[in-house]
């Protein structure tokens, strides 16, 4: 019913409303998926399950009822907290901020937190990313999840993530990543959000980035870490905390 509902919804409404509706939809059904059998790291929500988060007609990941984080979040969240972050002293810049991130940046007094998206309505600043109103060797710390992709230049906005990142600082900046691609594959030419749909496997893409990611960062002057974190983690956090065994982080020094 539920699903029938939402297919219907996208019919109606431009496409740039269909993902508040999702979030809204999502929280409704929040009770209904109280339980024992997860659990959120980032909003300490325990679940029978998370909720299916769909890509089209493909289940590609799983979604909290309360916070909305997807796996590469809670994954993050928990790289963050092993890291200490929280408990620093840090000048902290996040790009188009998921919800499940503000709340807990937000708490942390220490940390001052800047976020920002081309959307003034979405962050604290509206701001493009390929051109920061920021000085050199402004932030700690950057956080950027699944935003490159929706960048034309994305060059440009790797080259800004690195002139405004300080020294010693670091960002962590996840984008999709097809393994079974040694090049990124983008085409300029194709515009239409229907088109994109089906070359990039998502309307508002314009990319599908491959294994030569890293090349790609370390071209805009970072030092890159691919670390495996997850494999770190015991098999029972990794099913309780609903984790994608495949997932990196993308770990960028300047």
């Amino acid at each position: 019913m539920l699903s029938t509902f939402r297919k219907n919804i996208k019919k109606l409404l431009p496409q740039q409303y269909h993902f508040s509706i999702f979030k809204i939809l999502t929280k409704l059904n929040h009770i209904k998926y109280i339980g024992n059998g997860v659990e959120c790291p980032c909003c300490s929500s325990r679940l029978r399950d998370f909720a299916p988060f769909y890509q089209g007609s493909n289940l590609v990941d799983k979604i909290c009822t309360k916070c909305l984080s997807l796996s590469r979040h809670r994954l993050i969240w928990l790289y963050l907290n092993d890291k200490g972050v929280f408990a620093k002293h840090l000048k902290v810049l996040h790009t188009a901020p998921e919800e499940c991130f503000e709340k807990i940046f937000e708490k942390s007094k220490n940390i001052k937190y800047t976020t920002i998206d081309i959307d003034p309505n979405k962050a604290n600043v509206s701001m493009d990313i390929t051109s920061m109103d920021f000085a050199d060797n402004s932030f700690d710390l950057i956080i950027s999840v699944h935003v490159l992709e929706h960048i034309l230049d994305d060059t440009k906005a790797m080259k800004e993530f690195h002139r405004v990142l300080m020294p010693g600082g670091f960002a962590i900046l996840q984008v999709p990543i097809d393994y079974s691609r040694d090049k990124t594959y983008e085409d300029s030419s194709i515009v239409l959000f229907e088109d994109r749909e089906k070359a990039f496997q998502q309307g508002d893409h314009v990319r599908i980035y491959g294994k030569d990611y890293v090349e790609r960062l370390i071209s805009s002057g970072f030092k890159v870490t691919v670390d495996d974190y997850v494999k770190t983690l015991d098999k029972n956090l990794m099913t309780k905390y609903c984790l994608d065994v495949n997932e990196m982080i993308y770990l960028c020094r300047k």
